[in-house]
């Protein structure tokens, strides 16, 4: 698996699913290529799209006039399918801080989605990096997002850390803002002076700071010093207004996500990273020099 394509600690602890064989536009019946002109115009070309893991298409669609997003599923998948029904009913939800979803296509056993199209690239947490303010705005105003009711409901934070928690302490995950739970940086995409956040797999209702939590982990995977991520979190309202105990929870259980799901380097490099990122975190709330 190529570096930087797997999800963060959030998404492998919260029900992402496994990498799938991806397929073309032309692979796609007539029924379904047709739908979607409908919706776009003409498609011209079309650029596939390597990174995630939760759709069998991912593309660029270009028009006469415009470009497209457009990424979908079988509908025989019902667990995928779920997860991007989930995203399309979050999209109206999010558009502060996501690209809006244009249309959808059910036709001919597919299920596609088409978001608005933001050119843009890989978010870089790296230190001194210009797109940390970028993405600190964008953190505070998904912060600000109450979790909507969908039917069905949003899983909720507590029940998908339960495998790396103790239970005496899955309450600190209880909450009612609307999560993202994957900031690894191919879900982050800078344009001009915007960071925006893509590809909602997981949404999740729970405790606001958690979010910031999953970039406090990208930050140190990244190359920064625990100590020097948190005190970029800090000029955050909502982390700082976190309890500091249920944070030491959090990144305790980080570590635990991590080293439990990758017992042994890998050879992926993002995977590995993040591993060590884990425990250096974890180590600097245990007091570790």
């Amino acid at each position: 698996m190529r570096a930087g394509v797997v999800r963060s600690q959030a998404a492998l602890a919260r029900g992402s699913l496994p990498r799938m064989s991806r397929v073309q536009w032309e692979d796609l019946p007539l029924q379904v290529r047709q739908a979607v002109t409908e919706q776009t115009g003409t498609v011209v070309k079309t650029e596939p799209i390597c990174e995630g893991v939760n759709s069998q298409i991912t593309l660029i669609a270009h028009t006469r006039h415009d470009r497209v997003f457009i990424k979908g599923v079988q509908t025989g998948d019902a667990r995928r399918v779920r997860s991007l029904t989930r995203e399309a009913a979050i999209s109206p939800f999010v558009t502060a801080v996501s690209p809006a979803l244009l249309w959808q296509v059910h036709q001919a056993d597919w299920m596609l989605l088409g978001f608005e199209y933001i050119h843009g690239r890989r978010v870089d947490y790296s230190p001194a990096s210009p797109d940390l303010p970028l993405v600190l705005e964008t953190l505070e105003a998904l912060a600000g997002t109450a979790a909507p009711d969908l039917t069905p409901p949003l899983p909720t934070l507590e029940a998908r850390m339960a495998n790396y928690t103790p239970a005496d302490h899955l309450w600190r995950f209880a909450g009612e803002a609307l999560l993202h739970t994957d900031w690894n940086p191919g879900n982050v995409r800078v344009s001009g002076k915007r960071a925006w956040l893509v590809d909602w797999a997981v949404p999740t209702r729970g405790v606001a700071w958690s979010d910031a939590a999953d970039v406090g982990l990208c930050l140190i995977t990244c190359g920064h010093t625990p100590r020097d991520a948190e005190a970029i979190l800090a000029e955050l309202p909502v982390w700082n207004d976190a309890d500091p105990e249920a944070v030491r929870v959090s990144v305790l259980s980080t570590e635990a996500t991590w080293t439990g799901l990758y017992p042994q380097p890998t050879d992926d490099t993002w995977s590995n990273a993040t591993v060590q990122a884990a425990r250096r975190w974890a180590e600097h709330h245990r007091g570790a020099p």
